[in-house]
């Protein structure tokens, strides 16, 4: 898929260290199913209305397990906690899983919305033990200062008809400095109509996920993770520190020979405003061709302190409990 840039389920993958996927339970030379149960803890002190602190104890420090957050709409959506856990765990169990006692913050889920954190030991069979979840609700919003970006940095990335409803699909990256080493990225998923020949215009966001308008995808968390348009803040470590999905608000783009001209004026879920103007070079690429290609917010960090992409990936700014 396209610009995934979280997996299935939200975590805290910086935070949790992955076993050996190879590590399997045995007895007298043959595989059992895992059997002990896990007890999933969160502190309510550190819970926030887009982050939660969470922490999983194994009853067995032996045995791999599967952990992952979803809303619970979308733990609805599919049936239930056990459908959610058999289409996580997939053809590679171990590929995932975790051993003793593993805990961090999870961060970008949307205020005043319920959850289920959901944990499972698993075998490399995919057999698995009983199944713990327990919900939540983030807080409601609080309001915070406006958002105000200079970006030094801007990609633009074309991927065709990428939504399969005709219209032309872009991707745009401003990067900007925050701070003495913060990097605060925006990102822009937008359309065009089927004839146009450019990326340029002015848009509007447009929250409905019909993708068959000339318009800004508004962003979001969903069933196969972060999507549509939003703020990022990102220490030098390329960590996620802080996002705000954009829900309302226009940008308009014009170019006079190499030279763009960009501005932004988006409002996010809790009424934040989120603003940014860029002008000159773009960076364009044609990715109509690689419908799978994923677009990495860590893009203009990259650019901005001149990291590899080895690092880049290493670093994965956003890749919490990949799937």
């Amino acid at each position: 898929m396209k610009k995934i840039l979280w997996a299935l389920l939200l975590g805290a993958t910086a935070l949790f260290t992955a076993c050996n996927p190879d590590d399997t339970t045995k007895e007298g030379g043959d595989e059992v199913p895992p059997s002990s149960r896990l007890e999933i803890a969160i502190n309510e002190n550190f819970l926030t209305s887009t982050s939660v602190t969470v922490y999983v104890y194994p009853e067995d420090k032996t045995e791999a397990y599967w952990f992952g957050i979803l809303a619970l709409s979308e733990v609805d959506a599919a049936g239930g906690v056990d459908n959610v856990v058999a289409a996580a765990i997939g053809s590679n169990p171990l590929l995932n899983s975790y051993k003793g006692v593993q805990g961090g913050t999870i961060s970008g889920l949307t205020p005043a919305t319920d959850y289920v954190a959901m944990a499972v030991c698993v075998d490399s069979r995919g057999t698995t033990g009983p199944v713990e979840h327990l919900q939540f609700r983030t807080l409601d919003p609080k309001p915070e200062s406006d958002i105000v970006l200079a970006p030094i940095v801007a990609m633009l990335d074309y991927y065709g008809n990428a939504y399969g409803t005709g219209y032309k699909n872009y991707y745009l990256q401003l990067g900007a400095r925050s701070g003495s080493s913060d990097v605060a990225v925006l990102c822009v998923d937008y359309l065009v109509a089927p004839t146009a020949t450019s990326g340029v215009g002015t848009f509007e966001v447009d929250n409905s996920k019909s993708y068959a308008s000339a318009s800004i995808v508004g962003g979001g968390t969903g069933s196969m993770g972060v999507y549509g348009t939003y703020y990022a803040l990102l220490d030098k470590d390329g960590n996620t520190k802080k996002m705000n999905f954009v829900t309302g608000g226009t940008m308009t783009i014009s170019v006079e020979g190499d030279a763009y001209t960009i501005a932004c004026d988006f409002t996010d879920v809790n009424g934040t405003k989120i603003k940014a103007e860029y002008s000159g070079v773009v960076e364009y690429s044609d990715l109509s061709s690689q419908m799978f290609a994923v677009p990495s917010v860590a893009a203009p960090y990259e650019s901005l302190y001149s990291f590899s992409t080895a690092a880049r990936l290493a670093k994965g700014s956003l890749r919490p409990f990949n799937l």
